[in-house]
């Protein structure tokens, strides 16, 4: 392996600490807003609108992806049931706090509301299979033929839910029913998030840690001292890791690809299954003292008795390997 693609501390760490959700943006055409008095507005509309209780893990404000006037705001769910409330259109108001927004994407659907369906025939009819499932189960939102590294098809194919109750539903009896046939299911795992630094497309370290003087491009692998008026007229594709035709920060890049793979089997080891499990398995309010209040909630509706957590990592890790390599 080459050496910015080794395992870093950084690498390993960044694979496990990320919010487990991705985030549900909210744009506003101003770039004044109060943070925390949205979020709460956002949460008594959803309670008192749509008897619905939303958990939050964490928000923030972010002006990157806008134009002077606007600014972003990321919410990030604490839960699958909270996913599902914003990741459906209708509970969303039409204003927060008087202000209009946009939501400028829909984030993926997370692992937690997937399951992966074993042994489908790679000879069956797949839109067939696909309106089948969708009239058995119409929470599925989407359903995908797996492939392998090198793009072929196999027998695994992914289903993606908009709420977690049918998916749960499916996963604890173990078995999906299609046209008459019994299929084995498990949950889906997703391969570990690649850490690559903004300013010189290195693997495994933050740019804050880059001793690299200039900027690289994304797009063609040059360094620059002004790499953001570069950036806007480059046309040329050259990646630093591959030397391919697509930009140094593309997943699909086979070097970025191979270095996920090495991450995934990592943090699938025993040693760190264990950890895992020895940290989390046995969580009981019980077992620990009270804090004091937060003087600033980035949860709202929390449920105390929502924090025991069960991985079940065991049977998706033969799973995982198999896409991932």
């Amino acid at each position: 392996m080459c050496e910015n693609c080794l395992l870093t501390d950084e690498a390993k760490l960044f694979a496990q600490s990320r919010y487990p959700f991705p985030p549900f943006i909210i744009r506003f055409p101003t770039p004044y807003i109060h943070e925390q008095k949205i979020v709460e507005e956002l949460c008594k509309y959803l309670k008192e609108n749509k008897q619905l209780a939303l958990e939050l893990s964490g928000y923030r404000k972010a002006s990157a992806k806008c134009s002077s006037n606007e600014c972003d705001l990321l919410l990030f769910v604490k839960n699958s049931y909270s996913f599902s409330i914003l990741y459906d259109e209708k509970n969303w108001p039409q204003s927060i706090l008087g202000l209009t927004y946009t939501r400028p994407s829909t984030p993926s659907i997370p692992p937690q509301l997937s399951l992966i369906i074993k042994n489908v025939s790679l000879s069956i009819d797949f839109a067939d299979f696909t309106n089948e499932i969708k009239a058995s189960y119409p929470n599925v939102r989407n359903v995908i033929r797996m492939k392998h590294k090198n793009q072929l098809n196999i027998k695994l194919v992914k289903l993606e839910f908009s709420e977690p109750g049918q998916r749960d539903e499916i996963l604890n009896r173990g078995k999906i029913f299609v046209h008459f046939l019994t299929y084995d299911v498990e949950g889906y795992l997703a391969p570990a998030r690649v850490l690559i630094c903004s300013k010189c497309m290195g693997l495994g370290h933050f740019r804050k840690q880059c001793k690299q003087t200039q900027d690289t491009c994304k797009k063609c692998g040059q360094t620059y001292d002004d790499v953001n008026n570069h950036t806007s007229t480059c046309t040329q594709l050259q990646c630093i890791h591959c030397q391919g035709n697509h930009m140094s920060n593309d997943m699909k890049c086979p070097k970025v690809k191979q270095f996920r793979a090495d991450l995934t089997k990592f943090l699938l080891s025993p040693a760190i299954q264990a950890n895992h499990q020895g940290n989390y398995l046995n969580l009981n309010s019980t077992n620990f003292p009270p804090l004091n209040s937060a003087q600033r909630h980035t949860t709202f509706n929390h449920n105390p008795n929502s924090n025991h957590w069960s991985p079940n990592t065991g049977s998706t890790n033969s799973i995982l390997i198999k896409l991932i390599l």
